[in-house]
């Protein structure tokens, strides 16, 4: 089951379920299915969900630490208990013009309702990232790719 984690500035907010205060809304299940229709595949550009200030990341099972130039993102994630990744999970979240995390998804690696579908941690930022939307089965997979 995922988890959306939000206000991780205060480093201390964990929830189940979705959240309307969350900018990470639109990665609910029936979103997602609206967007893939029949399709096997999909892509979503993430600047039409996530400020074009923002960076989108996304970090799988063991991850200790982000790409470079992310440390304040990587000290929040550790502060918050996030790092490194807990076997069989993954991370999607985004990261603001400050290096503040605003929003932390946690998704399956494993087969699941929802999976991520992720090798190295990736940053991207938000006018570069897209969501590659793929069917496996009765799950919907995402993976986290720069555009173009």
């Amino acid at each position: 089951m995922k988890r959306l984690l939000a206000g991780l500035t205060t480093a201390g907010l964990v929830g189940s379920g979705a959240s309307p205060a969350t900018e990470l809304t639109w990665l609910e299940t029936s979103s997602l299915e609206s967007h893939l229709g029949d399709r096997a595949n999909a892509t979503i550009l993430a600047s039409n969900f996530v400020s074009r200030d923002d960076s989108l990341c996304a970090v799988g099972s063991y991850a200790h630490k982000l790409p470079a130039g992310y440390e304040t993102a990587q000290r929040q994630l550790n502060g918050a208990g996030l790092l490194p990744v807990d076997e069989g999970s993954g991370l999607i979240f985004s990261v603001d013009a400050n290096q503040q995390i605003e929003d932390v998804l946690t998704l399956s690696v494993w087969p699941d309702t929802l999976m991520l579908k992720v090798g190295e941690p990736i940053c991207i930022p938000a006018p570069s990232a897209e969501l590659d939307l793929s069917r496996r089965g009765s799950s919907i997979v995402l993976e986290l790719q720069e555009s173009g």
